[in-house]
């Protein structure tokens, strides 16, 4: 029979397996891993099935008192949820213990944008057309860094003569993003972004 943490431990790896099958991203599948592992760690000898809502209430206020930021307990505790969520599914538990765990509001934070003259600036100073197209698309659509990475473009969408070009983040086939001509003319005909220019 496996101890209480080398059981934890292998929940704890099922449940990565499990955010890989839901297509999480791999920042967020590292991060809620990592949340899961320290809580593991905390509990020490008692299993996650028998851990209630005072044990996470208490992992935050050590974590607190360990400096973590206001959002970085946000985010463990919404990892918790998450995790809680799993072990629910597979009928380890009956209750999901951290949804029991209020966080406290966070400020609002008001993001810097930066002005017209900086942004034209940054357009400038691209080297190549594939500097550009990466700027262009980052900037025109608004998506993130790790939305870029996994896109993958759709031969079949691609009409030069349009001024909207769809490109599909490879894990959410309902997404699309726009594309403006600019980048569009660094595409090459095999759907990917060329880096040679």
């Amino acid at each position: 029979m496996k101890s209480s943490c080398a059981l934890n431990m292998d929940l704890a790896s099922r449940y990565s397996k499990w955010l890989l099958a839901q297509k999480y991203a791999l920042v967020t599948r590292n991060q809620y891993s990592k949340a899961v592992r320290d809580y593991a760690q905390f509990l020490g000898e008692k299993r996650f099935a028998d851990s209630n809502h005072f044990d996470v209430q208490e992992y935050i206020a050590v974590r607190e008192t360990q400096g973590m930021s206001a959002r970085a307990l946000r985010g463990s505790l919404y990892a918790l949820r998450i995790f809680f969520d799993f072990l629910n599914l597979g009928g380890l538990v009956m209750w999901v213990a951290p949804r029991l765990v209020r966080s406290r509001p966070l400020q609002p934070r008001v993001p810097r944008v930066l002005t017209k003259d900086q942004v034209g600036r940054l357009f400038t100073r691209t080297r190549t057309l594939f500097e550009r197209a990466v700027l262009e698309t980052l900037y025109g659509t608004g998506c993130r860094t790790g939305e870029l990475l996994s896109m993958r473009i759709k031969d079949e969408i691609l009409r030069p003569a349009e001024y909207a070009c769809a490109v599909r983040p490879a894990t959410d086939t309902s997404a699309s993003r726009p594309l403006s001509c600019t980048a569009f003319g660094s595409i090459s005909p095999g759907g990917k972004l060329d880096t040679s220019s």
